[in-house]
């Protein structure tokens, strides 16, 4: 059972693992049963939401929270070597949420190309990427992180910057030119799906800035359409029957 985060330190109100929020108490240790992959954890201090990203790949992660200056650092080797050594035995589990199954799909959906070999990368590469040899699998890597730094926020708390790189993303993909998607033919049936998903998880705080989205999707399909994938026209259709 090496599928743990383990958090120390923390001020118990409330702690959030992806974009799942859980109140906590003071027994509370941290998660067990985490997904490998990308994950992010914040939790609730003066009115703020204090966070780090961590991959899980065989390892328990062990975090402890620094109340002087509101954020997690790395746990000494000591307290990193029990607390691994308590939670892989599973004595540590009654002091362990699970995190809820059906929010598994959801969070690899939405994490599925981020791995540790790209992620250095994907966090540097800007929206022209796309018109670059970068391949696929980091161009949608790139835009799944862009999306995630925005939905793991609370939206009175959200940087501006943080959103206008998301709208960016689109905005390249809606003014790719033909050539370009046609160069990237399998990429594109992807970012439609990711589109919907990420609408479809939007807050509704976030509705005005949906507006160009849907505004600009029609010349976007029109675009997809005339080209001779039968995959690609499948996906425009759906894009289509969605921002309506």
């Amino acid at each position: 059972m090496k599928h743990n985060i383990i958090l120390r330190n923390l001020p118990k109100e409330k702690i959030q693992i992806d974009i799942w929020p859980f109140e906590i108490q003071g027994g509370f240790r941290g998660f067990q049963q985490v997904p490998n992959g990308l994950h992010y954890i914040a939790v609730l201090f003066n009115n703020i939401y204090p966070g780090f990203w961590c991959f899980i790949e065989g390892a328990t992660v062990v975090k402890s929270f620094n109340l002087e200056k509101s954020q997690f650092i790395d746990a000494d080797n000591e307290t990193t070597i029990t607390s691994q050594a308590l939670a892989d035995s599973g004595a540590m589990n009654k002091d362990l949420i699970v995190l809820p199954k059906a929010s598994e799909l959801q969070w690899y959906r939405l994490t599925s190309h981020i791995s540790p070999k790209n992620y250095d990368q994907i966090v540097n590469l800007t929206p022209s990427s796309i018109s670059t040899n970068i391949n696929d699998k980091e161009v949608i890597a790139a835009y799944q992180m862009a999306f995630l730094k925005v939905i793991v926020c609370q939206p009175e708390l959200l940087e501006p910057y943080k959103m206008q790189l998301w709208k960016e993303w689109i905005q390249a993909f809606y003014q790719a030119n033909q050539t370009t998607i046609q160069n990237r033919i399998t990429l594109f049936p992807i970012i439609i799906d990711l589109l919907i998903l990420h609408q479809e998880l939007m807050p509704k705080a976030y509705d005005s800035e949906l507006v160009f989205i849907k505004k600009e999707a029609k010349s976007f399909i029109h675009k997809l359409e005339t080209i001779d994938n039968s995959l690609l026209s499948q996906k425009a259709k759906q894009y289509q029957f969605f921002i309506h």
